[in-house]
């Protein structure tokens, strides 16, 4: 019972660290804004990646 238990916690320790370590790395986002002139035209431009 003892050794099951160890084993057992040991592949539980072993998942949470590879889980923390090989986490994904967050998507790249980025906005960008910039301004529109124009004939006639002003204001501003907002593009990104979400």
């Amino acid at each position: 019972m003892a050794i099951g238990s160890f084993i057992v916690g040991a592949a539980g320790v072993g998942t949470v660290i590879y889980a923390l370590v090989a986490r994904p790395s967050a998507p790249d986002r980025r906005v960008q804004v910039a301004p529109l002139v124009g004939s006639g035209v002003t204001g501003l431009s907002l593009s990104g990646r979400f």
